[in-house]
């Protein structure tokens, strides 16, 4: 019985769209870019940064951040299949749950701890929030 419960699993994780994961996570990747930017809000999460962190050698947190994107948008898209989300309204409605239930939640704590102001994370979660629904039309549309 758990072999093959294992190998539905194993089976629902194989389909998907390689090129729509890989869409997403650039998209997704400009957009923080941007966001995060001077012309956006990055001078505001600069001045609340507690940490300094050298300016040396930044393609190490790029190249971690998009493939923590290519992950999301992995793991996304096989939510999106598995659970048979049929119209972008579903996929809009499964990035805001999904944003609600992980990513306000959990980002929560850096306030209530006393590491960030209400200001940054209200741009973070806003942010996050953007950033998978982007993600969940690229999927649903590509």
């Amino acid at each position: 019985m758990l072999f093959s419960s294992l190998e539905v699993i194993k089976m629902a994780m194989i389909v998907f769209d390689y090129f729509a994961v890989l869409i997403a996570s650039v998209v997704c990747f400009l957009f923080g870019w941007l966001w995060h930017s001077s012309v956006m809000f990055g001078d505001m999460c600069k001045k609340d940064n507690k940490t300094k962190k050298d300016k040396g050698n930044m393609l190490a947190p790029f190249l971690g951040y998009f493939i923590t994107l290519l992950l999301t948008a992995w793991v996304l898209s096989n939510l999106m299949f598995n659970v048979g989300i049929s119209t972008f309204e579903g996929a809009l409605l499964m990035a805001a749950v999904i944003w609600f239930g992980f990513f306000a939640t959990t980002k929560l704590g850096m306030v209530l701890w006393g590491e960030k102001s209400t200001t940054t994370y209200f741009i973070s979660v806003i942010y996050d929030l953007l950033n998978l629904c982007i993600m969940a039309l690229i999927l649903f549309f590509l």
